[in-house]
């Protein structure tokens, strides 16, 4: 996941785990998640961003 670029180790991490546990990802409202390579459920929690 990180090996692509363009997203932080940590958000690395939870969309990795997200995927492995077939899990939702809650998120606020940036955009780092909006071109993943892989594809898992998101939920946002804001609309605007802190």
């Amino acid at each position: 996941m990180k090996a692509g670029g363009g997203i932080a180790l940590g958000d690395a991490f939870a969309v990795a785990l997200a995927d492995a546990a077939d899990a939702t990802l809650v998120v606020g409202a940036d955009d780092d998640f909006a071109d993943l390579s892989i594809s898992i459920r998101i939920e946002r929690i804001r609309d605007e961003p802190a």
